[in-house]
Parts: C-alpha cells; structure tokens; sequence
C-alpha cells in the first residue's frame, strides 16, 4: 500500500524534475514530474538494477517501461510501450534481441521491417552458421535504422508515416550472459531488400568474417585473459585487464561482403599522465598494452601499445577511444 501510494501521487504543483524517495524493506524508490510525463524509479536492494516506469501526467496511465544494468544503465530486460488509451504498442527485448509491435497504428511499413530483418538473420546464418546465429548474435533495434529518400534517419523502433528505402540493421556479439560487444555486425539493405554499401561517408561498413570457422568463438573473456597473462599481461589490485572485440578491415575488400575479420583483443593500463595544458586546460593521457587474437582459434596475433586521452576546460571537454601509440 506504501508503494501503491507513492506510485499513484500525480505530483500536482510539484517542481518539475525536483525528486523524492521512498525506502522499503526491498527497495528504494524515487520519483519525479517531467513536462508531460511522471517517473517513478525502482532500485531493488538485492540486484544491479534499475526499473523505471513512465506515466502520463495527472493520470495512472502507463507511458513505458524500461529496465537498467547498473552501475553502466546497459538496457536489459523486456520494454513496453503504450498509447495514451494505455494499449499496449509494441514489446522490446533488450537481452534477446527482440522487437514485437502489437498495435500497427503508428507502424504502417512494420510488414516490411520485419522482412528485412529475416533477411538480415538469414546473411549471417549463411555466413557464420545456425548454431552462432542462436548463440552468439543478438539484434539491437536501437541501435539499427531506416532511412527516406531524401535522407531523413529513424532508429527501427520510431514512429514514422514516409516510406522507408534503406536499412541499417546492427547486431551484438554476445560470449555469455554477462559479456556482450554492442552492434559488432552492420548490414545495409536497399528498398529492394538488396545488401548495398552507401556512399563514400558510409564506406566503414562492416560485413563479414572471411576467416570464420567452426560454429562459433573458441575463446571466452576469460581464456583471453589468461593467455594474456601468460605472454606478459600484468594485472595489479588497482589495475584489471579489459576485453574488446574489433573489426579489421581488409581495405582492398572494403565494399565486398566479406570485407574484414574480428579480432578479440585483451588490454590493460600501463600509465597515466596528467597534464596542465594552456588556456587552464588539463590533460589525462592513458598508455595501454593490448594482446590481440584470433577469435575463432585463440591464436595470439599481436601485441600493440595503444593511448587514449581525455581534455578538459571549464564549458567544454573530449574524449578519445583507442588509438596507436607510435
């Protein structure tokens, strides 16, 4: 009743995003009014979680709802989608890669959607085999899109009414319940349902493994580490290997289907620089061993020092990934 309460308050006269919370037994919760919709959020006290339900304001009609792995917010679990009537729209699987509209109003090219995606399951199956397809890949509609004509972009779950003439369809990499590498396969599709590679601003578009084998990766995060080690990976109590999977692409191949390989790589600090830098701008610069593999075999292929840094002012700041340290 404690909970049911707090939930159904619609916060009337509230300052807008000021929050509050309630403690329980098994969670805690905060909530909060947004220009048009309510927030309440759920941290259960035995899980890294995070809950969070959407209500339209000054009603108890559900919006959405939408789950998070903390303390990195990794969407996770099932999100639900309603209209205003509180019907239910459409259903997305976060960790099974599903997306299921239920009510078409707002999706009148979903027919055509769903065909591209069959295409798109059916290319890496061809290519990788139906066993890595079910155990290793997962579809990110949030991360995959369609495009217009003239241009205009929507990620795969957008309300849209123009036509949709090319697709980009992502998928994750996943080696095990809690280790997954983010939108690692890309495909591109015209109208037509055809595989394209657009236009030179578009040209890093990642196809397929030539050197695939097998049905599936012979390494796991852990393997990796451990051969890591055994070669001169050093770990201490402050600083913990970290793992990766990248793409490299054979240039000469860059718009042919198989364009490329996966390289699952093993990397670790190895110094930290800080610096002060003009105009008051500071300066961390991160130095990394990385050992890379072969994915599909385990092979050692290289070790590689690497850097990233990260600057900083008092209204503005940047951020780089990886890059050779030469």
């Amino acid at each position: 009743m404690q909970v049911e309460k707090f939930k159904n308050d619609y916060m009337k006269g509230r300052e807008l995003y000021a929050s509050d919370t309630l403690y329980t037994k098994s969670a805690l919760l905060t909530r909060e009014r947004l220009s048009a919709l309510r927030l309440i959020s759920t941290f259960p006290n035995d899980q890294k979680v995070q809950h969070d339900e959407y209500y339209h304001n000054d009603t108890r009609v559900l919006e959405s709802n939408i789950s998070y792995k903390l303390p990195n917010r990794e969407l996770t679990g099932v999100t639900r989608k309603y209209n205003r009537k509180g019907e239910l729209e459409y259903e997305q699987d976060y960790d099974k890669g599903t997306w299921v509209v239920m009510k078409f109003d707002h999706y009148p090219y979903y027919d055509i959607l769903v065909k591209i995606k069959s295409k798109g399951d059916s290319l890496i199956e061809a290519n990788y085999g139906k066993e890595f397809l079910a155990r290793y890949v997962v579809w990110s509609p949030e991360g995959s899109a369609f495009y217009s004509e003239d241009g205009a972009g929507a990620t795969w779950n957008d309300y849209q009414e123009w036509k949709p003439s090319r697709f980009l369809l992502r998928y994750s990499i996943r080696l095990s319940q809690d280790v997954i590498y983010d939108e690692q396969i890309e495909i591109n599709f015209n109208s037509s349902g055809q595989v394209i590679f657009p236009s030179d601003k578009y040209d890093d578009v990642k196809g397929f493994d030539r050197g695939a084998i097998g049905d599936g990766y012979v390494l796991t995060k852990g393997d990796a580490i451990e051969k890591a080690k055994k070669i001169g990976l050093v770990e201490s109590d402050s600083t913990k290997a970290f793992t990766f999977l990248t793409w490299n692409y054979d240039i000469e191949a860059k718009k042919e289907l198989q364009n490329g390989h996966f390289v699952y790589c093993v990397g670790v600090v190895t110094k930290i620089i800080q610096s002060k830098l003009p105009h008051d701008r500071n300066r961390i610069e991160y130095k990394y061993d990385v050992y890379s593999f072969n994915p599909w075999t385990g092979v050692f292929l290289e070790r590689k020092k690497m850097k990233a840094f990260r600057e900083w002012e008092r209204f503005s700041g940047l951020s780089t990934g990886l890059m050779p340290d030469e």
